[in-house]
């Protein structure tokens, strides 16, 4: 970390409290946090001998995205899921999860954080693992910001712990890991899924994340089937009433999916500030009706809602660009245009993402005391041009590989697209060794095999 001027942006969105653009804009970093922000003639009069300029004509200047769901060890399913539905697919993912070696874990979760860097995320949330030394190695490696929890369940699985053994082995990790890799780092707990939960964990996980003020993940209301298998296993109740009459709802709470809510469970959610991720691709791999879930309404009464990418079974990949486009698909299903604009889709995503995180005072916007937490993009391309709006182009038509630049905390983790942190060639060949291994492990080689003859 030093000092850097970023200066002749073509475009600087802030995401400040008045969404303030700049043309001709610039950022001043000084260690880890943004000192100022504005125009880069105003900027330029702050240089020293010791700041290093950093030419930003063509790029658009930004914070980083972030990725409010995503899965770090279980990269080696995919490809492994066409014509799965999620029922079929649970088991074979906790199978990889406790059958892949720690290697294997390691490089799920570094070529993870790779891809997330590459395609401009700075942040995200993984909902829980096992391998939690091996994801916590792998973010403090890159650079990246992250929420990691380790994985709770004490009922209806196959990897279920006994309740006092799961809150114990919560407050152990949340112990160990908070504030690890120089404070990017936030530990928290996680209840696995809706039905893998008892009450009795439920309750006492709140408690205890009140205790260590920590937040909490839980993944809710993915399909009609598990809603199904919930309300059958606790006496009919929905996931989200279930969890209210346990105290879990509350601020620090963090639910992904929820598409099949009511609409006492979506008033629910508002009244208790609970933040919710929506993970629209990964509905479509494996066709669990994500479009017909509330999020536009929940998101027009003011709940909390972010994005992710979730695991790559589901949707395969980590950029967040795709994501956000995948949001204007609501469009279609409600026959309405103006559903999710693109200053919408770009609050979702960046603002609510760091309320998501619990991580808004840090992250989320560049303003002066916050985390240079950035990324460039290159307007220089053809599926950007030719640019007249650029908060337009960045949603409905650029991907990931229009990242250039991306720094966080003051370091730059990426610049001309290369990766500075590790030898990429060298992680992706030893990520497919490692794929290999875990897949054959797991017995998913067969379930991957292509359906057209190979000579």
């Amino acid at each position: 970390m030093g000092k850097y001027l970023i200066k002749g942006a073509r475009y600087v969105l802030t995401m400040d409290r008045e969404r303030t653009v700049y043309t001709d804009g610039a950022v001043l970093v000084d260690g880890d946090r943004i000192v100022q922000v504005g125009k880069s003639a105003e900027l330029a009069a702050r240089v020293t001998p010791d700041t290093e300029v950093i030419d930003a004509r063509d790029k658009l200047l930004m914070p980083g995205l972030i990725n409010a769901h995503l899965h770090l060890t279980q990269l080696h399913i995919k490809g492994c899921t066409t014509d799965f539905f999620t029922p079929s697919l649970i088991p074979k993912l906790h199978l990889l999860e406790h059958t892949q070696d720690e290697e294997a874990a390691y490089y799920s979760a570094l070529c993870s954080c790779i891809e997330a860097l590459k395609t401009g995320t700075t942040a995200f949330a993984d909902p829980g693992g096992y391998a939690t030394a091996q994801m916590v190695q792998a973010v403090d490696v890159s650079g990246l910001r992250a929420v990691i929890s380790r994985s709770l369940a004490d009922f209806g699985t196959v990897v279920e712990e006994p309740t006092d053994q799961a809150i114990q082995a919560g407050k152990e990790f949340v112990e160990q890991y908070q504030g690890a890799a120089g404070g990017r780092v936030k530990a928290w707990l996680s209840l696995r899924t809706e039905r893998m939960v008892s009450n009795e964990l439920c309750r006492r996980i709140q408690i205890l994340a009140q205790e260590l003020g920590v937040g909490i993940q839980s993944h809710v209301a993915s399909c009609r089937h598990w809603i199904d298998v919930h309300k059958e296993a606790f006496r009919g109740l929905t996931p989200v009433e279930r969890f209210h009459r346990s105290g879990l709802l509350g601020p620090n709470l963090l639910l992904t999916h929820c598409n099949f809510l009511t609409a006492r469970e979506a008033d629910l959610l508002r009244e208790h500030d609970v933040r919710v991720c929506h993970c629209p691709t990964s509905g479509f791999i494996l066709g669990m009706g994500t479009l017909h879930g509330r999020h536009v309404e929940m998101y027009k009464d003011g709940v909390c809602l972010s994005i992710g990418s979730d695991n790559a079974g589901a949707s395969n990949f980590h950029d967040m660009f795709r994501v956000m486009y995948a949001l204007t698909a609501h469009r279609d299903h409600h026959y309405d245009a103006c559903v999710f604009s693109p200053e919408d889709i770009l609050d979702i995503c960046i603002v609510n993402g760091a309320r998501a995180l619990l991580w808004e005072e840090e992250i989320g916007s560049l303003e002066p005391g916050k985390m240079a937490d950035l990324i460039l993009l290159d307007l220089n391309r053809p599926e950007w041009l030719p640019v007249l709006n650029p908060v337009n182009n960045l949603v409905h038509c650029a991907t990931g590989e229009s990242v250039d630049t991306v720094m966080v905390g003051g370091k730059i983790l990426m610049q001309g697209r290369r990766v500075l942190f590790v030898d990429e060639a060298e992680v992706l060949a030893k990520t497919q060794e490692a794929g290999l291994r875990a897949a054959e492990k797991a017995g998913l080689l067969k379930t991957a095999a292509m359906r057209w003859p190979v000579r």
